[in-house]
């Protein structure tokens, strides 16, 4: 729409409707992400029309929502963030059956994101409870930073901070914040031990000692 001076649908973040995401929801495991030809083929949906074509993917699509009977999958929108909150007063909050999506409005940098308190805040996003952290912030590669902190009432939570570059080539963050077993506290932890060792194994041979 840019390349051709189109007006745009909206200067705001847009949310719309993921079908694979919503289709997983609601027939698989959350998580993976079905091609739409599995999915019509799973629902046993007639194929009419050939696929990759776009009356005929809406088509497809419309059939597969109106599969899911359950309202409640519907609350599981997505946000496209060509165009990202232009303020703190529009960044995007939501808070999912089993997780918290958090985006940001534009930064300056990475180090003024990270900088920035409500980027870091890690309070319980069930109730709202002041934390206390078992896992400090860290990352393993520059771009993804995680921590585990826990909520007197609802245990273990894994917060999870992605750096993204905006179309300005500015940086703006997508947090998320669930709740994780043991298993997956576990995992962050060797993450963090390896970060560590790394490190470590980086000074030693700066310093002459590998």
């Amino acid at each position: 729409m840019d390349y051709y001076n189109m007006t745009p649908v909206s200067e705001k973040t847009l949310r719309y409707y993921d079908v694979q995401k919503l289709f997983s929801i609601a027939f698989e495991d959350r998580k993976s992400r079905r091609t739409l030809q599995y999915a019509v083929d799973f629902l046993q949906i007639r194929k009419d029309e050939a696929f990759h074509r776009a009356y005929a993917d809406a088509y497809y699509t419309a059939r597969i929502l109106e599969r899911i009977r359950n309202q409640k999958v519907f609350e599981n929108i997505s946000f496209d963030t060509y165009h990202l909150p232009r303020n703190k007063a529009e960044e995007i909050k939501v808070c999912f059956a089993d997780y918290a999506k958090y985006i940001s409005r534009e930064f300056p940098d990475k180090a003024a994101a990270m900088g920035d308190q409500e980027i870091t805040a890690a309070r319980c996003f069930l109730c709202g409870a002041k934390t206390r952290k078992k896992v400090p912030w860290f990352t393993n590669n520059g771009k993804h930073y995680y921590t585990i902190v826990n909520c007197p009432r609802h245990g273990a939570i894994k917060g999870k901070i992605r750096l993204r570059r905006s179309e300005n080539d500015r940086t703006y963050v997508v947090k998320t914040m669930r709740q994780v077993d043991a298993e997956v506290v576990q995992d962050i932890i060797d993450k963090k031990n390896q970060v560590r060792r790394t490190r470590k194994e980086r000074r030693h041979k700066k310093e002459g000692f590998v």
